[in-house]
């Protein structure tokens, strides 16, 4: 029986000691020697994090800019003030779709960017929560809407009536 147990310490724990003593054999196995370490882990990856945030905050910036379809630009304005940042390469918006769930909805937004730099071209698919960087800056698509001076085209649908398109200007 002893050497059966002895099997079952030997394969779930790393360490094991045997000690035989006349009448009894007293057998013990540790493992997770290492767990111990686990707090300390915990808070200096806490402490990594908060380091992190600081670094970026200091040292970089938040920016937003609004690409048209075809549109091309160099330059973002930093948020929440009115100057503005030249970003050292561009970044054409070459194309913008947007897929809607049956009640209308937003299902999915994405810009199909290229980013340039001197001899360097970048194609890109962006997407919400699926960031791009480059250059060291990460770019994320956060919002959509109409630039002043641009056009849609209006699907409508009637039950019973027949599918109308038809062009609406933004003013």
């Amino acid at each position: 029986a002893a050497s059966k147990i002895e099997a079952l310490f030997r394969k779930n724990y790393g360490t094991f000691a045997r000690s035989d003593s006349g009448d009894y054999i007293l057998m013990s196995g540790e493992r997770g020697r290492y767990s111990l370490f686990g707090v300390y882990m915990v808070h200096l990856s806490i402490l990594l994090i908060i380091i992190g945030t600081l670094v970026g905050s200091i040292w970089g910036f938040q920016a937003t800019v609004s690409i048209a379809e075809g549109e091309s630009v160099n330059v973002v304005q930093i948020r929440n003030t009115l100057a503005e940042k030249e970003l050292g390469f561009s970044v054409e918006c070459v194309a913008f779709s947007i897929d809607f769930w049956e009640n209308g909805t937003p299902k999915e937004f994405r810009s199909d960017l290229r980013f340039r730099d001197g001899d360097l071209e970048r194609d890109v698919l962006l997407r919400v929560n699926h960031p791009f960087t480059f250059r060291g800056i990460r770019f994320y698509q956060s919002d959509y809407g109409r630039l002043p001076g641009s056009s849609s085209d209006l699907l409508i649908r009637r039950e019973g009536l027949e599918t109308e398109y038809t062009t609406v200007n933004a003013v």
